[in-house]
C-alpha cells in the first residue's frame, strides 16, 4: 500500500470504511496515522478513520451503481397480477382457494344468498364472547419466535403508582404482542435498507428504527433465542 493518509490509498481495500462510496475524505490532523473521512449515511460518527470495518449499509467503490428510475409514461398501466386467495382448513393450516369474482357477470348464477343468523347453540352473552375470544385468539396466534421455557404459564402483572396489583394477562399473550413489534420493526427496517442508500431520509429512517429496537431491549429476556433479541447496534 502506498501512503496511508492518501485517501485514494484505501479505495481498493476491500471490507472498509475508505473504499465505500459513502465514506468522503477528511483534511488531515495532527496524530493520524490513516486518512480520516465522513460517512454520508452515518454522520453521527464524526471522523471515520478509513480502516474501520464495513457496515450493513457498506457499497463498495466499482460494485454499487446509482440508476435512477425512468419516469414512466401514464398511459401504459401494468396490468395488476390476479391474487392468491387463501383459507383456512378445519385443520388450522392455509390452503388455496379460488377468489371472488369482480364483477356480477362472473358471480354464479345461483350462488345463495349469505345467512343472516347464525345458531351458536345458545343464547349466553358471556359463553359467546368467550367462543369468539378463542377462536380469534386461534387465528392470529402466529408467534414465529419461541418464548423462553422458564416463563411458560406465567402471567404478566400490572401495578398502579401505589404499587396495587390493577390487572393481569397471560404471558403468552403478552410475548405474542411483543413478538409482532419485533416483526414489524424487522420488516420495516428491511424494507428501508432495501432504498437507494444515499437518498437523504435512509440513514435517519434507519437509526430511528434502531433506536426504536434499543428502547425494547428490556423484554430480550422472554425470548428463548439470543438471535431473537431487540437490538439497537447497527
Amino acid at each position: 500500500m502506498s501512503d496511508p493518509l492518501k485517501p485514494e490509498s484505501w479505495h481498493a481495500e476491500p471490507g472498509v470504511c475508505g473504499s465505500c462510496i459513502a465514506w468522503r475524505p477528511t483534511p488531515a490532523q495532527p496524530g493520524d496515522e490513516v486518512a480520516t473521512g465522513a460517512c454520508r449515511l452515518r454522520p453521527e460518527l464524526g471522523r471515520v478513520p478509513a480502516t474501520l470495518k464495513l457496515c450493513d449499509l457498506y457499497k463498495p467503490r466499482g460494485q454499487f451503481v446509482y440508476a435512477p428510475t425512468a419516469e414512466k409514461d401514464p398511459s401504459r398501466r401494468r396490468k395488476t397480477a390476479a391474487a392468491r386467495v387463501l383459507r383456512r382448513s378445519s385443520e388450522g393450516e392455509l390452503v388455496p382457494d379460488r377468489a371472488p369474482p369482480r364483477t356480477a357477470a362472473e358471480a354464479p348464477a345461483t350462488r345463495p344468498p349469505p345467512p343472516r343468523t347464525v345458531d351458536a347453540g345458545t343464547d349466553d352473552a358471556a359463553v359467546l364472547r368467550r367462543i369468539l375470544v378463542e377462536l380469534l385468539a386461534n387465528e392470529v396466534s402466529s408467534v414465529r419466535r419461541d418464548l423462553h421455557p422458564r416463563f411458560e404459564g406465567g402471567r404478566v402483572t400490572l401495578h398502579d403508582g401505589q404499587g396495587d396489583a390493577v390487572g393481569q394477562i397471560k404471558v403468552e399473550r403478552f410475548f405474542e404482542l411483543l413478538d409482532r413489534v419485533k416483526g414489524a420493526l424487522d420488516e420495516l427496517e428491511e424494507a428501508v435498507v432495501r432504498q437507494d442508500p444515499l437518498l437523504p431520509l435512509v440513514p435517519e429512517l434507519v437509526g430511528n428504527i434502531r433506536r426504536m429496537q434499543g428502547s425494547l431491549t428490556t423484554f430480550n429476556f422472554l425470548f428463548a433465542d439470543r438471535g431473537d433479541y431487540f437490538s439497537g447496534k447497527y
